[in-house]
């Protein structure tokens, strides 16, 4: 029969409440950031609507000149 151990590890109380805490203040960091990054990405999804919006708009056709024919042609 092979010999086995178990090693138990623990951790204080102190530590665990520092780590808690730790933890907090990171996610309190990540919530503050992430209103300027929303406001952000709205404001370039608004301009980008825009220029779609602006792109569905009328075209008008134009006739081709001598001078452009030839370009096209060759």
């Amino acid at each position: 029969m092979p010999d086995t151990f178990t090693s138990t590890t623990s951790t204080s109380w102190g530590s665990n409440l520092f780590g808690s805490i730790k933890s907090v203040l990171f996610g309190f960091v990540l919530f503050v950031i992430s209103f300027p990054l929303l406001i952000w990405n709205e404001g370039r999804a608004v301009h980008t609507a825009k220029g779609l919006t602006e792109g569905q708009g009328p075209s008008y056709r134009c006739r081709l000149t001598p001078l452009m024919r030839a370009r096209k042609e060759s």
